[in-house]
């Protein structure tokens, strides 16, 4: 059993487009943005930790879902736990979570539960013989996603 990560979602991978929509320049400090993505990719996590998912439409949903709440994040600092806010005649208000209005259409996407994470990797034909049928299990360590349940397959 190998790991793979999961590159759509990775931080390095959607870095470029966070700063862009944030307004950070290349070559300024991001940690603050990164520190966003983790726990937007915790919340992320504690949806589907320990199912196997459909890795086509868990990715495009998990993409768009850690982008958008990452950036909304990042844009409330030091105003978290604030539903709005009011000043100078201005009233801001934030809806409660971002990643809440995805939490259903990412659940969709889970096949089957691991119990005991005894991971069953795909379909066999036979003892040489495997296909992918797509599905398989995210795991978030250390900020980055992987798939722990990736092999290989013909």
């Amino acid at each position: 059993m190998s790991n793979e990560a999961i590159t759509p979602i990775n931080y390095d991978a959607i870095k470029d487009d966070l700063m862009l929509i944030v307004g950070i320049d290349d070559g300024e400090d991001d940690s603050q943005l990164r520190q966003a993505y983790r726990l937007a990719s915790g919340y992320l996590y504690a949806l589907v930790a320990g199912e196997e998912v459909d890795t086509v439409k868990f990715e495009a949903l998990a993409a768009t879902a850690l982008s958008e709440s990452a950036v909304y994040r990042f844009n409330r600092l030091s105003e978290e736990g604030m539903s709005q806010r009011t000043q100078d005649g201005e009233s801001i208000t934030w809806e409660s979570d971002p990643m809440e209005k995805w939490a259903e259409a990412i659940k969709a996407t889970i096949r089957n539960k691991i119990i005991n994470w005894k991971l069953i990797m795909v379909s066999t034909i036979d003892q040489n013989e495997r296909y992918d049928l797509g599905y398989r299990v995210p795991l978030l360590a250390n900020g980055t996603w992987y798939y722990t349940n990736t092999g290989r397959l013909r």
